[in-house]
């Protein structure tokens, strides 16, 4: 062998290297997001359950199963709810759009002591962040009578010890949580699902079919663009080296790896396996400026009369995460005016024993 063909046997095995070690480093990116960098500093655990009017619970069983727990009952005009104000710089703002915008959330104080619950609602987070990221949304659920219920996703949070679960793993923690809630306290069951909590809580909705209503906030449609924007924003520096071709077809591997695909994780994908009859009354709500949740699949869903959709003007899909006046408001009258199958509301069935 001469110098030269040394050389290149040399730098082919480098560059084999390095893309074995940039395709482990993107599967261990995906497989385990952490959540971390959504924590809310200056507080203690304590402080922070006490703000949003939470309780810590564990499902105790083989594999433990923490979760936050509202109760709304116990709910008094006492207590004064945390506000928001947030400003929103969108750095690639379309001509016409305006760069700069403000959010705020002010909750009115708990008024009725004595009415029952009006249902349970479980929160379920965006991909990469975790259940501190629903905290405004839980409390606004709080006072609008109804119970909350929040869970770390696999990967994420207290959970990001597993790996990433993209559905089944996770739907079947979800519904340990749904029959204790449901056992315990004997009301109707809500999922409210952001981004990549919405694909999961869809998937629960096709395996179980108990659920009284959905809400699916910017719901993710395909994983693999999602997390392709996710990745060329969160490791600029990596990614540069390698193709966006690259980076999809690496996406997907995981994928496959894991019995799935950015196709079966779509939300509207999901909701449209499955006949009309057996989806319950669903809201989406979605943002006119979301590249994430895609539209043109989304509007499939318009003509189904179960599904109502309402779209936020100049929204992108992180400024959906916000939780604030208007997209309160807008949850608020859908969960008084839409209409629920009244035998879902009492003693909800699940499809089989199984989950299919």
């Amino acid at each position: 062998m001469n110098l030269d063909s040394s050389v290149k046997a040399i730098i082919v095995g480098l560059l084999l290297s390095f893309a074995v070690g940039c395709a482990h480093f993107v599967e261990q990116q995906v497989l385990y997001p952490g959540g971390d960098n959504l924590v809310i500093e200056g507080v203690n655990e304590s402080e922070l359950l006490k703000i949003y009017h939470l309780q810590k619970r564990t499902l105790s069983s083989k594999q433990h199963l923490p979760f936050y727990f509202g109760d709304a009952e116990t709910l008094t005009s006492d207590y004064v709810p945390p506000t928001l104000d947030l400003t929103f710089t969108y750095t690639d703002a379309p001509e016409g759009i305006d760069p700069v915008r403000k959010y705020h959330l002010e909750l009115e104080p708990s008024v009725n002591k004595t009415i029952r619950a009006k249902g349970i609602v479980i929160l379920l987070h965006s991909y990469s962040t975790n259940a501190q990221s629903v905290l405004f949304d839980s409390i606004a659920l709080q006072l609008q009578g109804y119970h909350t219920a929040i869970v770390d996703l696999l990967g994420h949070g207290t959970a990001q010890d597993q790996p990433v679960s993209f559905g089944q793993a996770d739907v079947r923690r979800l519904h340990r949580l749904v029959t204790k809630l449901k056992r315990q306290y004997q009301l109707p069951i809500i999922l409210y699902g952001k981004s990549y909590g919405a694909s999961i809580a869809a998937q629960y909705i096709e395996s179980y079919g108990n659920i009284a209503r959905f809400i699916a906030v910017a719901p993710m449609t395909d994983f693999t663009p999602a997390a392709l924007r996710m990745a060329k924003s969160s490791h600029s520096f990596i990614t540069s080296f390698v193709s966006d071709q690259w980076l999809q077809d690496t996406f997907e591997e995981v994928l496959i790896n894991h019995q799935t695909s950015s196709r079966r994780l779509s939300t509207p994908r999901v909701l449209l396996r499955q006949p009309e009859k057996s989806l319950p009354p669903t809201l989406i709500v979605i943002g006119s400026l979301d590249k994430i949740s895609d539209s043109d699949q989304l509007k499939r869903l318009e003509n189904i009369d179960r599904i109502q959709i309402e779209t936020l003007d100049n929204r992108g899909h992180i400024e959906m995460m916000i939780y604030d006046n208007h997209i309160n408001s807008v949850i608020e009258d859908w969960l008084k005016n839409s209409v629920v199958d009244k035998q879902l509301m009492t003693a909800p069935q699940e499809k089989d024993q199984q989950g299919r």
